[in-house]
């Protein structure tokens, strides 16, 4: 009986058998088909057992094809499986163009490690990838391979520091023919946390670092009676230290130094300022004219800026009233009988006067009347401007504003009841008041255009004394012991100062009040403070009051009863009181 074969289920004749033609037809067709001319892709053996021949065959070609990655599996290989171990070889073996990874060995700051394959000698560009075992506390080495130890350092050049290698970190390293250099590792410098503003962070030789200096911002200083310290941390510049236009020797008492500047000023010697700081060319004591009993009575007295004196005087027993010129010297200029006798006041920056006399005002430029005005009335008193023209006001409650190269009008205003008391301001603002003409006590605060802004009494119809503006327009009324301040706007009290010195007149001058009295000169701050006093023993008697000259200087009249002999003090007011 016909037995198969194991793989093709060819038929095999037994010894008994007779020829069948169709069983060898049969086996040929298998061989047929099973030796098929091309290969197959789709053909894959489904397992190492039996398969079509031409399977096999499909799946070596294709294995050719995925070996080489030509596209056809006949077509020969760029390179032989030899050449390609060969070149994997070498770059395994090439630690520049790839890194190689090893964890350290060692001790701190002298690490080891072991690459495979194994490098043969250092070249440069060798890259080595490195896991620290331990924390380095300074310069530090590795040795690659036991190729020799090299030194492990920054890109800038310097050793690592302490804690710049940490235990299980990785870091990357490259010869470069000499030293093996961190990569990645840019930060450098000697900052510390106290050198960092607080909350900023930073990178340097030690690692990250986090700022604990304190922002003071803009700090500024007043010196005061000790020493202030600085805060330490960060400034933005904008601060300053104080100082003071003020802090100058001729400022600071005798003999004290203040930050360096040594006071030359003497201090005041009881109630009176020392003669060092009020000097004859400060305070002019001087006997005008005659002698003991000559019946010579000034009536008014001016200095030019040359220094020339101009006053009246009634002489001899008659009284007969002159003006007279004097120089520097007490020599006599001029002299002339001008029939009355009355105020002087030098106009400010020249040798003209402006002359009261008997209740009219003359401009005279020493051999001549310029001109004269005569009010109905009568002239009370009168003042230069701010802007070099003269106000005046009359018995019969008219203000006016003249002109002082002409004398004419530039505006008028009318009061009620009339005002003997008339002050300018450095704005042009004019204040009036009355004293002893109608008792009342008004006061008034005109604009420099001659429009009234207000009228009060600031002591329930008591006369004032005198009326002072301040640099603010602010008004100061003196009644002989109280000073109040009135309110440029409205008028209303904004200050009462009791106790002043009693006396005559109250100038407001460089932003200090001076009172003027028998008893002498008392100057004052806004607040009342008696910053200094100058002792007199005068005897001021109208029609010569106090008043303040063309030098911002106060010229106070007084004289003596027993021989009749009057004097005249020019009380300097740029003496500063200590």
């Amino acid at each position: 009986m016909a037995e198969l074969t194991q793989n093709y289920n060819l038929k095999k004749p037994g010894q008994d058998d007779f020829y069948n033609i169709e069983d060898d037809n049969s086996n040929m067709d298998k061989i047929d088909e099973a030796l098929t001319p091309e290969a197959d892709p789709a053909q894959v053996p489904t397992g190492n057992g039996p398969g079509k021949l031409v399977q096999w065959v499909s799946w070596f070609a294709n294995r050719i094809k995925a070996i080489t990655g030509k596209p056809n599996w006949w077509d020969a290989p760029t390179k032989s499986l030899q050449e390609l171990a060969d070149e994997q070889a070498s770059h395994l073996a090439d630690n520049v163009k790839h890194s190689n990874y090893a964890v350290a060995t060692g001790s701190a700051n002298t690490y080891a490690v072991t690459l495979t394959p194994a490098p043969t000698a250092y070249t440069e560009g060798m890259c080595v990838v490195v896991k620290i075992n331990i924390d380095n506390t300074g310069a530090s080495t590795i040795n690659v391979n036991g190729l020799g130890a090299k030194s492990i350092k920054k890109p800038n050049g310097n050793d690592v520091t302490s804690g710049g290698l940490k235990a299980g970190s990785i870091y990357t390293l490259r010869y470069n023919g000499t030293n093996f250099i961190l990569q990645g590792e840019g930060a450098s410098g000697n900052a510390t946390a106290s050198d960092l503003l607080s909350g900023k962070t930073a990178t340097t030789d030690a690692g990250e670092i986090v700022g604990t200096m304190p922002n003071r911002g803009t700090v500024n200083i007043t010196p005061g009676t000790t020493n202030q310290t600085i805060p330490q941390g960060y400034h933005s510049g904008s601060g300053v230290v104080y100082g003071s236009a003020n802090l100058t020797a001729s400022n600071i008492k005798q003999g004290v130094n203040i930050f360096g500047v040594t006071g030359m000023l003497e201090p005041l010697v009881g109630n009176n300022i020392p003669a060092s700081r009020i000097s004859a060319s400060e305070i002019i004591l001087d006997l005008i004219v005659g002698a003991s009993g000559s019946y010579s009575i000034p009536m008014g007295l001016d200095i030019d800026n040359l220094g020339n004196r101009y006053y009246f005087i009634k002489r001899g027993s008659n009284y007969d009233p002159e003006y007279v010129k004097q120089d520097k010297a007490s020599n006599t200029v001029f002299q002339i009988n001008s029939g009355y006798s009355g105020v002087i006041k030098v106009i400010p920056n020249s040798q003209n006067v402006i002359l009261h006399i008997n209740n009219n005002l003359y401009r005279y430029n020493g051999t001549s009347y310029i001109w004269n005005t005569t009010p109905t009335g009568g002239v009370n008193d009168f003042c230069f401007t701010s802007d070099n023209n003269v106000a005046m006001v009359t018995s019969s409650g008219i203000l006016r504003k003249l002109n002082l190269s002409n004398g004419s009008i530039i505006w008028s205003a009318s009061e009620s009841p009339a005002s003997d008391k008339i002050a300018s301001g450095s704005s042009g603002a004019i204040a009036t008041g009355d004293g002893v003409v109608s008792s009342n006590g008004k006061v008034r605060l005109y604009n420099s255009s001659g429009t009234r802004i207000w009228e009060v009494s600031p002591f329930n119809s008591t006369f004032v004394k005198s009326v002072s503006i301040d640099d603010n327009d602010n008004v100061w009324v003196y009644d002989g012991s109280t000073a109040k301040k009135l309110s440029s706007l409205n008028g209303s009290v904004v200050a009462t100062l009791f106790n002043i010195l009693a006396g005559h007149s109250l100038f407001w001058i460089n932003g200090k009040l001076y009172a003027v009295g028998n008893s002498g000169v008392g100057i004052y701050n806004e607040s009342g403070v008696l910053l200094a006093k100058k002792t007199l023993n005068l005897s001021i008697t109208p029609p010569c009051s106090p008043f303040i000259n063309h030098r911002k200087n106060i010229i106070i009249p007084y004289y003596t009863s027993a021989n009749y002999n009057y004097f005249y003090y020019e009380f300097i007011t740029n003496v500063t009181p200590q």
